[in-house]
């Protein structure tokens, strides 16, 4: 932290379900990192920016590709 901005990074756990036909689904897990600038402001701090960085995923039907 300097002064009126910082820096921080936020993990996120994305578990997702997806529909395959009719009678089937697959679970899938997404994982990644919000890289977030914050700025203090008149009420209080802030997102003053956010970048997605991708990290990991499990289980991921085979036509999707990320």
């Amino acid at each position: 932290m300097q002064g009126d901005e910082a820096t921080g990074r936020v993990m996120c756990f994305n578990p997702m379900e997806m529909r395959l036909g009719e009678a089937s689904t697959q679970t899938f897990f997404l994982g990644l990192w919000y890289v977030d600038i914050y700025r203090r402001t008149d009420k209080g701090w802030r997102i003053a920016k956010r970048a997605e960085e991708k990290s990991w995923v499990f289980n991921l039907p085979d036509f999707m590709n990320l």
